[in-house]
């Protein structure tokens, strides 16, 4: 289990709740053998776990980067399975163990709210999960777990499969290989196949690229030639394109007879916190976004491979000759 979260601000990370005093503090849950990749800002507990935020300015991040499993390891040895530090600029908790995990899990909706950048809280919309609390976010999770729990991942695993097959043999007969649109590429065409039975035009795949690059723009300025203006008017053609594509397969009866549009179908029968049924904008929204979250799989592929790659410097070598001959 591992968990990104970017919540929060009243929190406590003690065994209780207790009052919290100031915010923006993270806290990331993980088990505890296996780092954390989410994190979530909270407020600093009255009784804060033990720890050390390290060095003034960078903390531990250079330790916990350079060797993340071993870091948490040896954390947890001298702390216990939950312990304190600083990476990436933010006092942080880190949380192991699957009893911790659980409780922090059952406790996070109520005690947490987004602190995410506001470019990011904007273009996520209030329909995205990581914009949510409470009850709300709570009627959000079951209605993504019925796409996104193990039932439904056997849905998706033919694609997978099949999508990962026609990559290797596309990579194999490939001269050149450019590593991070090679397997963005893939990972968009997946998901988009995977949550909306269908692949993408290049158009489309460029404007989920304008989205993201919108989410981490400097600042919400909504004019056409900033990131942010530009991810706006991506998410706008991206929800016209996922309304289309609903209305086509609602006309002509596949949404309920095709079970690749499984995802599609179960979203359009979601409802919300008060029993009323998601909004079209709603449901073409989500579809989006869990498009959109092949970004967070193409990267963790590329770290991977880059990992893959260091630890056999004759592959690296040749890996890097190949990308920089596709980027000429």
């Amino acid at each position: 289990m591992e968990c990104i979260y970017n919540r929060s601000s009243t929190c406590t990370l003690s065994s209780r709740v207790n009052t919290a005093v100031r915010p923006r503090h993270r806290a990331l849950a993980l088990p505890a053998t296996r780092k954390a990749h989410r994190g979530v800002v909270c407020a600093k507990a009255t009784n804060p776990p033990p720890g050390d935020f390290g060095a003034p300015f960078v903390g531990e991040s250079i330790e916990y980067l350079s060797e993340p499993v071993d870091f948490v390891k040896k954390k947890f040895a001298q702390y216990g399975l939950i312990f304190k530090t600083n990476i990436f600029g933010a006092n942080t908790v880190l949380i192991g163990g699957a009893e911790n995990v659980q409780e922090f899990m059952r406790i996070e909706g109520k005690i947490t709210q987004s602190s995410l950048p506001e470019t990011f809280v904007k273009l996520h919309t209030p329909y995205g999960a990581l914009n949510q609390s409470g009850e709300k976010l709570r009627s959000t999770r079951v209605n993504l777990g019925k796409v996104l729990g193990p039932a439904a991942q056997q849905q998706y695993l033919p694609v997978i499969e099949r999508c990962a097959s026609t990559f290797m043999d596309k990579m194999l007969k490939k001269k050149n290989m450019a590593l991070t649109p090679d397997l963005e590429s893939l990972c968009i065409q997946m998901y988009a196949e995977m949550f909306i039975g269908r692949t993408i035009s290049e158009d489309l795949q460029a404007d989920f690229r304008l989205y993201n690059d919108g989410l981490i723009a400097l600042a919400p300025l909504d004019v056409p030639f900033t990131a942010f203006g530009k991810g706006n008017a991506a998410l706008g053609r991206m929800r016209a394109f996922m309304d289309a594509h609903i209305c086509a397969i609602v006309a002509d009866s596949s949404l309920y007879t095709d079970e690749k549009y499984f995802c599609v179908r179960e979203l359009m029968e979601s409802v919300d916190e008060n029993g009323n049924k998601w909004s079209r904008e709603q449901v073409c929204t989500a579809l989006v976004l869990l498009v959109w979250g092949a970004y967070a799989e193409a990267a963790s592929l590329i770290a991977d491979c880059i990992y893959n790659l260091m630890r056999e410097p004759p592959a690296l070598t040749k890996s890097m000759r190949l990308e920089m001959e596709a980027v000429r």
